[in-house]
């Protein structure tokens, strides 16, 4: 890691957005590379392979509305589609109408959206080609976490009150998210808790976590999105992520025509962050320059 948390944090831009501010970085030049992070975490995730991307594309990530360095906002109808209208928005305020995408988690659900309005005709941006990072791409394979489970349910402030900052780390290494060879140094992880605390961050997870049953009403939409995509497709897997690992990787084989999948045997939930050299190394043979 050469860029640090605080030198993330001033070198962020903001965009307006239904009255709030969306936190935004961007830099490089060249074809435009959109990257998407995941619940509950934020941009910072790709901070592993920014400057090496950014050497070769112009590369774009934001914190989606309740995330990171975004505000977070206490009355606020979060949902997939109106992170997807903020990254239409931003690519808009670029000047971006084609770009890649790499994303992971719940980034995964905001591009299966957009590509769900590119092939409807509604897109206000075009995608070219997408790296999928481990994610609830199907929701008949998506197994809740016992965290996610008791923040979907009746009383989530129970849960919230007892999250600190050593038990959330603690619970990241051993509740299977990370491979056990693969956990990210301290402080990577420190710079992921200091995120997604601020601005009462914590508050905003009930709400956030709702995307959870948004996958099943749009089960179809966003499912089909991906069957139907007609741009190159590529899936890098953990195996060992309890959420999405290898189960969730043999149903995008299943469904998906002519799969392009690699599985990663010894790693958990977060690639970017478990393995950043290789998944870097995927994005420069995937993703196109010109």
């Amino acid at each position: 890691m050469t860029i640090t948390l605080d030198a993330w944090k001033r070198s962020a831009r903001r965009l307006p957005h239904r009255g709030h501010d969306v936190a935004y970085h961007c830099g490089g030049q060249g074809a435009a590379l959109l990257l998407l992070h995941g619940f509950p975490t934020s941009s910072y995730d790709y901070i592993g392979q920014w400057e090496p991307l950014a050497a070769r594309f112009f590369v774009v990530s934001f914190d989606m509305m309740g995330y990171g360095l975004s505000d977070k906002p206490a009355n606020y109808a979060y949902s997939i589609a109106d992170q997807a209208d903020i990254a239409e928005e931003l690519c808009a305020a670029l000047k971006i109408n084609r770009c890649q995408v790499l994303c992971q988690d719940v980034g995964d659900t905001v591009c299966q959206e957009l590509l769900a309005r590119q092939h409807d005709g509604s897109a206000k941006v075009t995608l070219e080609r997408v790296m999928l990072l481990n994610g609830g791409l199907f929701p008949e394979t998506h197994r809740a976490t016992p965290l996610q489970q008791a923040l979907l349910g009746p009383t989530p402030e129970r849960v919230l009150s007892g999250i600190t900052r050593d038990s959330f780390l603690e619970g990241l290494r051993r509740g299977g998210l990370f491979g056990p060879n693969t956990v990210p140094d301290r402080q990577v992880l420190e710079a992921t808790w200091d995120l997604l605390v601020r601005a009462d961050g914590l508050q905003r997870w009930p709400q956030l976590i709702r995307y959870i049953e948004e996958r099943q009403t749009h089960r179809e939409r966003w499912v089909g999105a991906l069957v139907h995509a007609s741009i190159p497709m590529r899936l890098i897997d953990g195996a060992l992520d309890p959420v999405s690992g290898r189960h969730m990787a043999e149903r995008y084989q299943a469904l998906i025509p002519d799969a392009d999948v690699t599985v990663l045997d010894e790693v958990g939930h977060f690639p970017q962050l478990e393995v950043p050299h290789y998944v870097l190394e995927q994005a420069l043979s995937f993703f196109v320059t010109q």
